[in-house]
């Protein structure tokens, strides 16, 4: 695949800094995360977060991570995560460089800008997706459930059970991207100091790619209003919209995939009083994506792509508290719901080619269908800090995906060292 011109350019300005970075401030650190964990007979990581061949208790390192700082002047900086995890594979994948920015911070105004893969300006997770900032272990919903929409076949109603996430069995994508990080350009403007800031991005795919396609026919937009009304209340607006469709020797059919697109609406929150904090989102995210069924994408005459607009929403809510009793320690519950919405789909006796006459013939009819199963999930969880570096949490989940009988609790203890 062809290299973007962002990259290029990101390459470029790189070298014209490199020669400066000897007499930059160096900042290192980073964090490690022990992690005990079963599951159940049905767990797969794209569902739960358990690779199904490691769901009986073990003992892994989930994550590593070395984040390093530089400053070349005044004015810029150069920001980097190298992180090893087990995502995905249960098995420690190759080290990748998960977050690479050149930031821009003004001395005299209140703007700054990134260049690279930074975090993902939409919603709360993505600036939560650490350890020792997140309530609980798992991902919401919203972040680590996979749908039916694939980055390379579109709608395909299979892809939820495909097998294990990254072996090339075409698994689909979460609604936002698990890993937090998006690849692009930001602005980030403090309209009010401590009380609103606007964070806008020019990205090259959709908040849902799991990778930094590089084919030319992607592209997205994302930002984020956050707000701040009172001490105890934070309040965020976010928005996305993006092609999420990856060139593939499987599409390679001479449609153009521009046109299909993601567009993702949401709002968090964090509200804190006293021991308590209570925090969550509210998505809503909107596809249009070709289909793909028995092996063939559906067409209209055999020259244009059928194309669907499907929806769905996601919501958590996280409750938690630090008993006074007990300094360093907390409590956590989450209750979540990822809502899937029918759509009209068309059925043929071939399940290849709609066309106008065989509507008008009866032979393809057109009803209300779901794309995907709902799910409902319930979490529990307990921490306590053993000391300013040192973590120790434990998290059982428990879900019910709607029209299947599926064990896949979650039970998952994890000791994060920061250094």
């Amino acid at each position: 695949m062809k290299k973007t011109l962002f990259l290029k350019s990101f390459l470029a300005l790189s070298l014209i800094f490199s020669a400066k970075l000897s007499f930059a401030q160096i900042e290192f650190g980073g964090s490690l995360d022990l992690e005990l964990s079963a599951g159940g007979k049905d767990s797969k990581w794209i569902a739960n977060e358990i690779n199904n061949d490691f769901r009986k208790p073990h003992l892994s390192i989930s994550q590593f991570n070395l984040f390093g700082s530089a400053w070349i002047d005044d004015n810029f900086s150069v920001n980097t995560r190298m992180q090893f995890d087990t995502w995905g594979s249960g098995k420690l994948n190759n080290l990748r460089l998960s977050l690479a920015s050149l930031d821009w911070n003004s001395s005299n105004l209140p703007l700054s800008a990134s260049l690279g893969r930074f975090i993902t300006p939409f919603g709360l997770y993505p600036r939560r997706q650490l350890s020792v900032s997140n309530p609980l272990v798992n991902m919401p919903l919203a972040y680590g459930y996979f749908v039916n929409v694939t980055p390379k076949l579109g709608l395909w109603r299979i892809a939820g059970n495909s097998g294990d996430y990254g072996d090339n069995s075409h698994t689909g994508l979460s609604t936002i991207y698990y890993g937090g990080y998006t690849t692009g350009a930001s602005f980030n403007w403090t309209i009010l100091e401590e009380k609103m800031n606007l964070e806008v991005a020019v990205l090259n795919a959709a908040i849902s790619a799991s990778e930094a396609y590089l084919n030319n026919t992607n592209y997205g937009f994302a930002g984020r209003l956050g707000l701040q009304p009172k001490m105890w209340w934070q309040q965020g607006f976010s928005f996305g919209y993006g092609s999420f469709m990856q060139a593939d020797t499987l599409n390679e059919l001479g449609f153009d995939y521009k046109d299909d697109y993601q567009m993702t609406l949401g709002t968090d929150w964090v509200l804190s009083y006293s021991y308590f904090e209570f925090s969550g989102e509210a998505i809503y995210s909107k596809w249009k994506v070709p289909t793909y069924r028995r092996g063939i994408f559906v067409t209209e005459g055999g020259e244009k792509l059928i194309e669907f607009e499907l929806e769905n929403y996601s919501f958590y809510t996280d409750l938690k508290f630090e008993p006074p009793f007990l300094s360093g320690s907390f409590i956590s519950a989450r209750f979540e719901k990822l809502i899937f919405q029918k759509f009209d789909n068309y059925s043929t006796p071939d399940d290849r080619i709609v066309t106008q006459e065989r509507i008008d013939s009866g032979l393809v009819t057109k009803q209300k269908e779901d794309w995907d199963n709902d799910v409902t999930r319930y979490s529990i969880g307990f921490g306590y800090k053993l000391s300013r570096s040192i973590l120790l949490k434990v998290a059982y989940s428990d879900q019910d995906i709607k029209n299947v009988d599926s064990d896949t609790y979650s039970f998952r203890a994890m000791l994060t060292t920061m250094f």
